[in-house]
């Protein structure tokens, strides 16, 4: 500019202006953005640069809507500098349908907007935090569109929208202005549906950020082998899962116990062993009872008696007489194996039914349900054990997995 141009204020009162998507097509309808009784003021105003100008911007967005822009901003300097905050408030969101049918896949039904979005523009960077909510927002019709992002936003809503039907998050931005593919909108609008897709992708990372689950796995819980009794880790996890529930009512938890093969196999056949031992003992447990515990030296004779009828058994089966270790009535028995070994190969030996591993599975299911629904009061149907699927029982630990439905 061949002269420079300086004004204690700049000021314009009374503006409107009208913004049309061109890029609508039949499926994303125009999006207008209407903005009247547009008030500016800068002061002062500079084009040499030599001050910065305190702004204040104010206008009226949609009918019910208001945008309001505050704070200084070095336009004119070589590198332009910015502190400012912007504001829109209660903005319906309706008029948005176009991006949204395009980018997310759905029109907009319902739905305001409040944010605050602080920016500083300082060596050619631009740093800022949407500060957002969403109220009452609902998604309309369903849009075919190649460039809406492949995720399960029902779900995501679901998850970040609270007892108030609010949603609400702060994202950071950034970006460099000399980057030719910058812009403000764009930013914002990458972290928006950054968040999204998160939410429904990863749900439980999300609780945990919200609730205070901080390093705990809410996705699952983790159970001793052969155990379907809950931890006091778990009950801690599912206390901050049960806590964000509360908080985000249009979410469910579908609950599947799964087995580790090779712990839970061998702690049931161990299970098994001692059941057979107290019933000698004790007598046949009635249906639904815990077996009898044994006492130390109860269970060292038991599993002497039964490795004594294991090897006789294994003789047998060869067609060779019994090892000198059987203690044989009227006889020179031999010394036993340690007490220890004894029983590993007894555990070895023992069948494991199909159904005590999915008895087992089920169980743990069942553990996480109950604890949810009769200690913490979820709504039984918001919890849920997953029906038994012997392809999904396998796990890479004893636990119970969960997912989270709308």
């Amino acid at each position: 500019m061949p002269f420079n141009i300086y004004l204690d204020r700049f000021e314009m009162t009374g503006s409107s202006i009208e913004l049309t998507d061109a890029s609508s097509t039949p499926t994303t309808p125009a999006t207008v953005i209407a903005a009247e009784d547009i008030t500016v003021t800068a002061a002062p105003f500079s084009t040499s640069g030599s001050a910065p100008s305190e702004i204040n911007v104010a206008a009226k967005v949609n009918q019910s809507g208001k945008f309001a822009l505050t704070g200084t901003l070095d336009a004119f300097k070589e590198a332009p500098g910015a502190d400012i905050k912007v504001q829109l408030t209660t903005v319906p969101v309706p008029p948005y349908s176009g991006p949204t049918g395009r980018f997310l896949g759905y029109q907009m039904a319902d739905g305001r907007m409040t944010t605050t979005i602080p920016i500083k523009i300082e060596n050619d960077k631009m740093t800022g935090e949407i500060d957002f909510a969403f109220d009452h927002l609902k998604l309309g019709e369903r849009v075919q569109s190649k460039d809406a992002i492949d995720a399960p936003l029902e779900l995501g809503l679901a998850l970040l929208r609270d007892s108030n039907d609010q949603i609400k998050s702060k994202i950071p931005v950034s970006g460099e202005l000399s980057d030719p593919k910058f812009s403000l909108g764009g930013v914002i609008w990458q972290a928006f549906t950054g968040l999204l897709v998160k939410a429904a992708t990863a749900p439980f990372q999300i609780l945990g950020a919200i609730f205070g689950g901080g390093s705990q796995d809410l996705s699952q819980v983790t159970f001793a082998a052969g155990s379907f009794e809950l931890s006091p880790e778990s009950i801690s996890a599912l206390d901050s899962l049960a806590k964000g529930m509360e908080s985000r009512p249009g979410i469910s938890l579908m609950v599947r116990g799964q087995i580790e093969e090779e712990s839970d196999s061998l702690e049931l056949r161990r299970q098994i062993l001692r059941e057979r031992y107290a019933e000698n003992i004790f007598g046949k447990a009635k249906p639904g009872a815990a077996p009898q515990k044994l006492s130390d030296q109860q269970l060292k004779d038991q599993t002497m008696i039964a490795f004594d009828q294991l090897q006789i058994e294994k003789a047998k089966a060869a067609n060779q007489p019994p090892p000198p270790s059987v203690r044989r009535i009227g006889s020179d028995a031999g010394t036993p194996p340690p007490l220890e070994e004894m029983e590993a190969q007894l555990i070895e030996a023992t069948k494991l039914p199909p159904e005590r591993v999915a008895d087992l599975a089920k169980k743990r299911a069942d553990a996480v349900v109950d604890f949810l629904i009769k200690e913490k009061k979820l709504d039984p149907a918001r919890a849920k054990a997953a029906e038994p699927d012997p392809e999904k029982q396998k796990a890479e630990k004893p636990r119970a997995a969960f997912e989270v439905f709308k």
